[in-house]
């Protein structure tokens, strides 16, 4: 790239490093940023474009300084308040909600009026369970700019986790009239929705995707959103033709290597193996009222953790990232390795640090409740560790048919991560593996686990609920059967469902795909011929 003379105006510099900004050219936004910065030291918007183009790339670390040096240098409070919302923003990116709120609020103090940071404020605090007050502020944003489309579709998203349905789908609906073509907002939207033929937002959809004029992203969406509407009204052929298409999208430039998995899961059946756990001895204590509730996506175990949670002495959390969190900082700061490398030949003392911090990590979340619920189903993974640092916690494993669990992942557009689920031939691949390890698990630690059966607790509802209470140390409750009527928030896909009596139609789902999921049954029976040998 060429760049301009240094001896330019600010203000075209300005205007120029916006350019490559808008258009995303992260690249060369830093290669100009910099050279800018040798004869502009001290210029806060060369800073910030700096500080953007480095954050674009992921450099996260590397930008908070630029952004940093930018709010010192700040001139205004509304150029203090857009650089503080840029480190707002970064923090969201790397998933530190608490770090994020805390300067989307410095942001806000700055500039009232900025409502980029009033709707990254509202962000951070629905991520971090604050959905009430999120609403709020969603609203204060729309009210400065009615048009802003991002705060009224998130605002609808809020809704939602509230279980506020007939608002969201108001709020959603206005969203669309901003952006008719925002696939997101129709996906989002179409979850909500129990459709018939005559549904007029199928119409509409059907009618969009006609167009030649949609990004990959918005037809992905609307293709996961039709797929769901024409299943609903019978038309399987139809509904599986624009859910293959979106996964397809979906998967195009999503890095995710079958070998490279199974390759995880082989170290950390050898890091556990028979021989080493029943040498492990742990004499802590941790874990006391603590609910793991795991398996693969869509096995049940949203519906899980809102029966657990109707119940008055129990807390939901949600999906929580912090057991994998303790994980890597303990392991890799004392090994310099990811886990589960050389994991059995270290003291047991560094699984009982990953059992305290953990322990310390819920504490503000867990409050004074005695029971509390970590509804991350990929936590299976880790039920031996899980096991050993919190011996006293309660692990539930949730299993559903392979066929119909595989179709309700390959029917999800999940956000970061899940790549093997866009591809019918990975998905069945690990599924397989996750069966493999799961039975090393159980064949571990055996009624240490309590395995619950999907399709069991949906046509005996009470036995299994009460079989599961007893397993936790839990007393029973008539609420844990009224589960659809607590009032709590959800922000997984199943929000809609679990506020919902149990319902038998999501049993042999996948039997009236047979001809389309023949791949996948082939992959799944493989392994199931291999069990039986």
């Amino acid at each position: 790239m060429k760049l301009s003379n240094q001896k330019k105006p600010v203000k075209s510099i300005i205007k120029e490093l916006r350019s490559l900004h808008t258009k995303k050219d992260f690249v060369d936004l830093e290669q100009a940023s910099r050279k800018y910065l040798d004869y502009y030291e001290n210029n806060p918007e060369i800073q910030n474009f700096l500080g953007a183009a480095l954050s674009g790339q992921g450099l996260y670390q590397d930008a908070f300084v630029y952004f940093f040096k930018a709010v010192v240098d700040a001139e205004t409070s509304s150029s203090k308040a857009r650089f503080l919302s840029n480190i707002g923003v970064s923090y969201l990116k790397l998933d530190d909600q608490k770090n994020a709120l805390n300067y989307l609020s410095k942001a806000v103090a700055e500039d009232e009026e900025n409502v980029n940071a009033l709707f990254n404020q509202a962000n951070a605090m629905r991520n971090l369970g604050k959905v009430e007050q999120s609403l709020e502020v969603y609203q204060k944003a729309i009210s400065l700019d009615p048009k802003h489309t991002n705060s009224v579709m998130f605002y609808s998203l809020a809704l939602k986790v509230l279980g506020r349905f007939e608002d969201s789908k108001k709020s959603a609906f206005k969203a669309l009239n901003l952006s008719p073509q925002w696939g997101m907002a129709h996906r989002h939207l179409s979850s909500m929705i129990d459709y018939s033929e005559d549904e007029n937002h199928l119409i509409q959809m059907e009618n969009l995707i006609k167009g030649n004029n949609l990004s990959d992203e918005d037809k992905m969406n609307l293709c996961f959103a039709i797929s769901k509407a024409l299943e609903e009204i019978g038309k399987y052929k139809d509904s599986f033709n624009y859910l293959s298409e979106g996964n397809n999208l979906a998967r195009k430039g999503v890095e995710f290597s079958t070998k490279n998995s199974n390759n995880y899961y082989r170290l950390m059946k050898e890091a556990f193996s028979k021989d080493f756990f029943e040498s492990a001895k742990t004499h802590n204590s941790l874990g006391e009222g603590i609910i793991f509730v795991l398996g693969m996506p869509r096995s049940g175990t949203s519906l899980i953790e809102q029966i657990l949670a109707s119940h008055s002495k129990v807390f939901g959390a949600g999906e929580l990232r912090h057991f994998r969190i303790c994980i890597d900082k303990f392991y890799f700061e004392v090994e310099g390795k990811k886990f589960p490398k050389n994991f059995s030949s270290h003291s047991l003392d560094l699984v009982d640090e990953i059992g305290k911090h953990y322990e310390e990590m819920i504490s503000d979340i867990r409050g004074d409740s005695p029971f509390f619920v970590d509804k991350m189903p990929y936590n299976f993974m880790y039920i031996p560790l899980i096991q050993l640092s919190l011996p006293k916690s309660r692990i539930v494993l949730c299993e559903r048919n392979p066929l119909d669990n595989c179709l309700s992942i390959y029917k999800q557009k999940f956000g970061v991560g899940n790549a093997y689920a866009y591809s019918l031939e990975e998905l069945g691949n690990y599924y397989n593996s996750y069966r493999e390890i799961t039975n090393q698990w159980k064949s571990l630690l055996g009624d240490q686990i309590f395995c619950l059966n999907y399709e069991g607790l949906i046509r005996n509802q009470k036995e299994v609920t009460a079989n599961m209470l007893d397993y936790c140390g839990l007393e029973w409750e008539e609420s844990c059967l009224d589960f659809h009527k607590t009032n709590r928030n959800n922000k997984t896909a199943s929000s809609v469902q679990v506020r919902r009596p149990i319902y038998t139609s999501s049993i042999k789902l996948g039997e009236r795909y047979s001809e389309e999921l023949e791949p996948l049954v082939n992959i799944l029976n493989s392994q199931e011929k291999n069990y039986e040998d």
